[in-house]
């Protein structure tokens, strides 16, 4: 949806947080000091939702690489 658009009804009602992050849906934790912040989308015609660490994150390459550790990789 990062698009614009969403991709189970084509509806283009799309609206993102972008606000600073807070509470519980805003991150998602990595270890007991490191976590993703989340970029949230929502559809405001289907209710359909998806969510994204930010590309702060992505290119954080030290954070990545202890995920990659630590997380198992689907086959």
């Amino acid at each position: 949806m990062k698009t614009g658009k969403c991709p189970k009804c084509e509806s283009t009602n799309i609206y993102t947080d972008g606000n600073p992050k807070r509470g519980d849906r805003s991150s998602l934790q990595v270890t007991s000091w490191k976590k993703f912040f989340i970029d949230i989308y929502i559809c405001f015609d289907c209710g359909f939702t998806e969510e994204y660490i930010t590309q702060e994150n992505l290119q954080n390459e030290k954070l990545m690489s202890r995920v990659k550790e630590q997380w198992k990789k689907l086959p």
